[in-house]
């Protein structure tokens, strides 16, 4: 029974901020049994390791972190129980706010806010981190602010969403992983796109954005071309201070969750099966004070949420045929997470 109750256990890469206590990007095990997070161990002593990332079969990991003078990436193996570092390059005068990892080309692609740029790395076959290109979107009218880059499901294109610009995008793959611009979508004025998930069974993809609160669905071809479907706002009565953040699906496209820092909500949607239209179910408090990323345990029946300002981790329930959401504890973890991500 013991060797049973081990096996349950599921492991999260928690990244986050270090400028009270926290020393690093961390890992920890969530227990689904009893509700509790064990062996809680640091892979590496890092400065703002705020995102990671990790390849489809989960044996290589990539974080940000913030060198002496710049902002970089490192690389990681898995061994064992824990991560071996490959290497680290830093390359850019400010760090990323998003990393991703596209396995068939092993390139990495980091969304840089402050400098408004694209920047993708290569790891190479001795397992080498290069930076191979900058995609500047900084020559709009407007100030460029890339927050988020995701590859497709299909690996085809790249979403990309910059919030100063107010645009989503859509771009190719050459054939080293280097990418070019396919379509480019603007959204309302002020609107702020942040992040992006895409529906696993079909061609829509939903971008939160965080200076109107708002959800836009946006169905997208295999050119890459995009064309809003829906818009619609993700809180009754929020305030000034609204910032939403965290935008995640269950992974049968059913239903749909975000989080909106400094109101301080949980919000919850259902999904249409015919055309990925949403549906608003509720909102929450997220009972943590600045909800910026949280996640869907393997069962998909606990979020888990992580309070950037505190060591605070909320444990909500899933009604798995209503998709509503029940707060059931606050467990102490990593101190100012932003980042959890699900490795299972």
């Amino acid at each position: 029974m013991k060797g049973e109750a081990n096996e349950m256990k599921q492991n999260y890469i928690l990244g986050g901020y270090t400028k009270k206590v926290n020393d690093g990007l961390y890992q920890t095990n969530f227990d689904p049994e009893t509700l509790t997070f064990t062996n809680t161990r640091r892979i590496a002593e890092l400065t703002n390791p705020t995102f990671a990332t990790l390849s489809e079969n989960k044996k290589l990991l990539f974080a940000l972190y913030q060198g002496e003078e710049l902002g970089g990436v490192i690389a990681f193996e898995k061994i064992d129980d824990g991560w071996k570092e490959l290497d680290r390059i830093a390359a850019t005068e400010k760090m990323g706010s998003h990393i991703e990892y596209r396995d068939e080309t092993r390139t990495i692609y980091v969304s840089n806010y402050h400098e408004g740029a694209l920047d993708v790395y290569s790891l190479d076959k001795d397992n080498n981190l290069w930076h191979i290109q900058r995609e500047n979107h900084d020559q709009h009218p407007d100030k460029s602010n890339v927050h988020y880059a995701g590859v497709s499901h299909d690996d085809t294109m790249l979403f990309v969403a910059d919030l100063g610009q107010d645009t989503v995008s859509t771009y190719g793959f050459k054939d080293d992983g280097q990418i070019t611009l396919l379509f480019e979508l603007s959204l309302p004025k002020g609107s702020g796109p942040r992040h992006i998930v895409e529906h696993p069974n079909a061609p829509v993809i939903y971008v939160i954005t965080e200076l109107s609160s708002e959800i836009y669905v946006i169905r997208f071809s295999v050119d890459g071309k995009l064309d809003i479907v829906q818009q619609l706002d993700i809180l009754h009565h929020g305030s000034r201070d609204a910032s939403s953040a965290a935008i995640k699906m269950t992974s049968n496209g059913q239903y749909l969750y975000t989080s909106t820092r400094y109101d301080n909500r949980l919000a919850s949607f259902l999904v249409s099966q015919q055309d990925g239209t949403l549906e608003k179910i509720a909102e929450i408090s997220a009972e943590v004070s600045v909800p910026r990323d949280f996640a869907l345990d393997e069962s998909q029946r606990y979020l888990l949420v992580p309070d950037q300002d505190s060591n605070q981790m909320a444990i909500f329930e899933r009604d798995l045929e209503t998709g509503e959401l029940h707060f059931i504890k606050i467990n102490q973890t990593i101190p100012e997470c932003v980042c959890i991500l699900p490795n299972y």
